[in-house]
């Protein structure tokens, strides 16, 4: 049904590593103000409101 093919959009090539560059990236991420860490607090707080109105009741 589908291809998969792992190719990135483009060449990246790693001379040497950096963990502080490293670190800094996955705490961007996943950390405590990161992007996975916002966005489960975004789509958490709809069944969180305090106005009966705007709460979910169905998803």
């Amino acid at each position: 049904m589908w291809i998969y093919e792992k190719k990135l959009e483009y060449p990246v090539r790693v001379d040497t590593c950096n963990p502080k560059l490293a670190q800094l990236i996955l705490e961007q991420f996943g950390g405590a103000d990161g992007e996975l860490s916002a966005g489960i607090r975004y789509l958490s707080q709809r069944w969180a409101m305090p106005t009966p109105q705007v709460v979910v009741t169905s998803f």
